[in-house]
């Protein structure tokens, strides 16, 4: 996925077991529209009662503990929005996944790792927030 704008969306850019995938050159903002704490746009999470929280990009395993990888995110720009759960997240089975020379310049800059995810190699990435470690990096139902 190369040269491509992705913005506007309502649940983040969701990549489920990609496999050999390489994310370049792309501008990622604003994907989380119903994150928005607002009562015209945001969603109400049906299990908390508070409005859902999305990554920006974020990675998952399906449903089985499938494994995910190799993943090259490279050269992209991440703005994500105020609401949003963080710039970009990735669920257990994440294996040799490389975020290189990404500019993250929105409200929320912070990377998700879960437990159970290989820990990627990170460099020359600019803007970027607090790495943290979660048990599950969610969606809607879970923080």
């Amino acid at each position: 996925i190369v040269g491509n704008t992705f913005t506007g969306g309502g649940r983040g850019c969701w990549f489920n077991r990609p496999k050999n995938a390489v994310i370049m050159g792309n501008i990622f903002s604003g994907n989380t529209e119903k994150c928005t704490p607002d009562i015209q746009t945001g969603r109400f999470c049906h299990v908390t009662g508070e409005f859902e929280k999305y990554p920006e990009m974020y990675f998952t395993s399906g449903e089985n503990d499938e494994e995910y990888g190799s993943v090259i995110i490279k050269g992209n720009v991440f703005k994500a929005k105020k609401g949003a759960s963080s710039a970009v997240s990735f669920n257990p089975g994440g294996k040799n996944i490389l975020l290189e020379g990404n500019i993250f310049n929105g409200d929320v800059c912070d990377i998700h790792v879960a437990k159970g995810c290989e820990k990627p190699l990170m460099m020359n990435n600019i803007g970027i927030g607090e790495i943290m470690e979660q048990r599950f990096v969610n969606t809607a139902n879970q923080r």
